[in-house]
């Protein structure tokens, strides 16, 4: 924790550029989940 906080103080901007690729990625993966679940719910 202590080095993740001292990477994000030095680079401010690090975070912001790692989270959109993540927020992405974690939003792909929710549509795909959703869709999976729908298709395996009405056979």
């Amino acid at each position: 924790m202590g080095l993740q906080y001292t990477i994000f103080n030095k680079m401010p901007w690090y975070h912001k550029l790692w989270l959109i690729p993540l927020i992405l990625t974690l939003l792909c993966i929710f549509e795909t989940w959703s869709y999976i679940k729908e298709k395996l719910g009405h056979p």
